[in-house]
């Protein structure tokens, strides 16, 4: 399978629906994941022929064009017959002008479909380098794996560059990014019992421009950071001003630290199953209730190699010392690819740790059986797995 990057210019939008985030590369190319966007271009194959093999050849094309796509006519099957060939949509993400095309031929999906509506620049072809403001290059692990790796380092370091080229305009010394930053936060700080003076109206947009900064560099990997902008993001109707030092001290961590990688590791996870024991449900309140997963009768067939979803979730018990609200945090993975994260304060004040805990594993079991329905959408083939990191 053949993944092929490719920037447009748009004279008009192809799709007004954003790809989710976080997707494009958190998976390995052999596996056939279905299309988050999908546009009017098809390949065809024969019904009763097997589906060509899948390789794991990576390409890039980037192109500009002022054109649209014209639209394709709908999929027509019929069981009847002699053979049909069967219309095979390509797969396409988009993410406002970057595109990518997941095809058995996608350099030539790119130049026979794309290209006769758009102008392709041949100088730019070769394997994907840039995706939403960070590097993408493809990595040989210990065990021989070969799979993508995604640095933020670009973004990270331009973003750590436009703060202090902004503090070196004030006249306040300090606001100045610390000199040491060895965690993100200082550890004994809390930010719900900050007493320091508000910011001025303009102080506190430019709180509200950083934290947008900082949120989108979660977006981008750095999961190291994720609890300490989701603290401060909880303070954007009236940050003070040690709000403001605690952001300074985030990006000073991030100046130190800013040379990291995430790697989506394809490899299928070792998961001892024992740990899930069934129970016997009859006797609660919801005893009455099947369990069965709701499916559409128009599903697409699994087909591809399947692959597991695995979650470790955990909760902070009274997080907050003023509303004695719980904290939420949890990771997901595809096979052994992290592709979600969250920290966030759950809405319900627990009177104890089970309560704060069940609520956690709540939120993310929702989630899971969310985004195990969309793969399902997508004809993918999977099990899923949720623990607690007690």
């Amino acid at each position: 399978m053949d993944w092929m990057c490719l920037p447009l210019t748009l004279g008009m939008p192809i799709c007004r629906r954003r790809a989710p985030r976080k997707t494009a590369f958190c998976v390995d190319p052999n596996l056939e994941l279905k299309a988050l966007v999908r546009l009017p271009l098809f390949e065809e194959h024969s019904m009763e022929e097997s589906r060509p093999e899948r390789t794991s050849g990576t390409t890039c094309v980037h192109a500009c064009a002022t054109l649209t796509l014209s639209p394709a006519p709908p999929i027509q099957m019929c069981g009847r017959g002699p053979p049909r060939k069967a219309m095979v949509p390509i797969d396409m993400l988009l993410q406002t002008d970057d595109a990518l095309v997941v095809s058995d031929n996608a350099e030539q999906v790119l130049r026979n479909e794309l290209g006769r509506h758009f102008t392709l620049k041949e100088e730019s072809i070769g394997p994907p380098k840039m995706h939403l403001g960070g590097h993408v290059r493809k990595v040989q692990l210990e065990n021989g794996v070969e799979c993508w790796a995604f640095s933020s380092s670009q973004y990270v370091q331009a973003a750590v560059k436009n703060v202090e080229e902004y503090l070196s305009k004030k006249d306040n010394v300090n606001w100045k990014l610390p000199a040491k930053a060895e965690t993100p936060m200082q550890t004994s700080y809390r930010p719900e019992i900050d007493v320091s003076p508000e910011l001025q109206p303009i102080d506190a947009a430019y709180y509200m421009s950083l934290i947008g900064m900082l949120r989108w560099i979660v977006e981008l990997g750095r999961v190291d950071v994720c609890l300490e902008c989701s603290m401060l993001s909880s303070h954007l109707a009236m940050p003070r001003e040690g709000h403001l030092y605690q952001l300074f001290q985030v990006f000073a961590y991030l100046k130190k630290y800013h040379n990291t990688e995430m790697v989506y590791d394809p490899s299928d996870p070792c998961i001892n199953e024992s740990e899930f024991e069934l129970r016997d449900w009859t006797s609660s309140e919801f005893g009455h209730i099947e369990g069965k997963e709701e499916l559409p009768p128009n599903m697409p067939t699994p087909r591809g190699r399947g692959f597991v979803i695995n979650a470790k979730v955990d909760a902070d018990h009274a997080s907050d010392t003023v509303t004695r609200r719980s904290r939420t945090g949890f990771f997901v993975y595809l096979n052994c690819a992290p592709v979600y994260w969250l920290s966030k304060k759950q809405t319900s004040c627990e009177s104890s740790s089970f309560g704060s805990e069940f609520v956690a594993m709540k939120q993310c079991c929702e989630y899971l059986r969310g985004l195990r329905y969309k793969l399902r959408m997508m004809g993918t083939f999977m099990y899923y797995f949720c623990s607690d990191l007690q």
